[in-house]
């Protein structure tokens, strides 16, 4: 057999790489509200949910949601799934093992403080206690710019003791400060998110280890409903 010309080689490889995709098995794991639910229907819901399907607008291809737990995520993409969605945070030991596509959401530690709050920053709160969950990055940062805070092991004990006035703050990642903060919680109207991230913990979508075709698929897709502003009514929609 005669040898493929380094010139049909690139021609094939280009074709692979353009190829269309049709469907993705998108894996999640609905238990992380606002970023991906069950909603009343039972149905995936959230902003990952979202997401993929502005992608799948875009791509010009059909997902079919299925739910995993967290802890079997990866072994379901490695038989058989083709994208995790999921609230997956970057980082160099998982891009080791996984294609990840570019980042759509900085998912990092943010201040939440009582709605009537003057408060615009983290070092307002010198004297004042702050709360943050035990080995996070926010506790990490509070530790750094106040000195000191208030450690607790599940994040809604500190929102009540926030509710009770019992804090000034607390320090949690973006996702779940919004959980908190969002018109259906039940500290709805209480608290307000303020400043920027306090850390950048980027989330990205994952497949298999060099799945070209798909990754390329959903960063074309993704560079556009960016550029189009999906990504800003998404976060307006679950973050805010």
């Amino acid at each position: 057999m005669k040898l493929l010309s380094a010139a049909l080689l690139g021609v094939l490889a280009l074709q692979a790489c353009s190829a269309p995709v049709n469907k993705l098995v998108v894996l999640v794991d609905p238990h992380w509200p606002p970023m991906e639910f069950l909603d009343d229907t039972k149905n995936p819901a959230g902003y990952d949910i979202d997401l993929i399907k502005a992608l799948a607008g875009e791509a010009g291809f059909s997902p079919e949601f299925r739910s995993v737990p967290w802890e079997d995520l990866f072994l379901a993409l490695e038989q058989g799934g083709d994208v995790i969605a999921s609230s997956v945070v970057i980082n160099p030991a998982r891009q080791a093992r996984y294609g990840f596509s570019a980042p759509y959401l900085n998912a990092g530690q943010v201040l939440v403080v009582p709605k009537a709050s003057g408060v615009h920053q983290l070092s307002d709160l010198q004297g004042r206690l702050v709360g943050v969950q035990t080995g996070t990055p926010g506790a990490e940062v509070v530790a750094k710019t106040l000195g000191y805070s208030k450690v607790f092991n599940v994040a809604a004990k500190a929102f009540e003791d926030l509710a009770a006035g019992r804090l000034a703050g607390v320090v949690v990642e973006g996702p779940m400060a919004a959980r908190y903060t969002s018109r259906g919680s039940r500290f709805a109207g209480a608290f307000k998110i303020v400043g920027r991230p306090l850390t950048e913990e980027n989330y990205g979508l994952v497949v298999t280890k060099g799945n070209g075709v798909v990754l390329a698929a959903l960063n074309t897709a993704l560079a556009r409903v960016k550029a189009t502003g999906v990504l800003d009514e998404l976060a307006a929609r679950w973050l805010r």
